[in-house]
């Protein structure tokens, strides 16, 4: 069985610096996304939606949270996928 990391979902209070860290420095783009009804976006690594981020507050302009108080962006979840791609003997 081959287990592959298929996209993190990250809550963030300023978006946009993050966005611009995964799509400046790492080089992913920005492209489609659901409308799910709060503010976030899609990066994607070739043609995959591997970075979900999401907008954690009212606005994109909410300072950091005090330092010690939490992690900034928060990662929220990931999801994996698994295949079966081993041979299979046969009988």
């Amino acid at each position: 069985m081959r287990l592959e990391l298929d996209h993190v979902n990250i809550r963030t209070r300023q978006l946009s610096v993050v966005r611009a860290f995964y799509t400046d420095v790492l080089g992913l783009k920005d492209g489609p996304r659901p409308p799910f009804g709060h503010p976030g976006a899609w990066l994607y690594a070739g043609d995959r939606p591997v970075v979900h981020l999401w907008l954690g507050t009212a606005d994109d302009t909410a300072a950091p949270p005090p330092a010690g108080d939490c992690v900034e962006p928060q990662p929220a979840a990931s999801a994996s996928r698994a295949s079966d791609d081993a041979p299979r003997q046969r009988e």
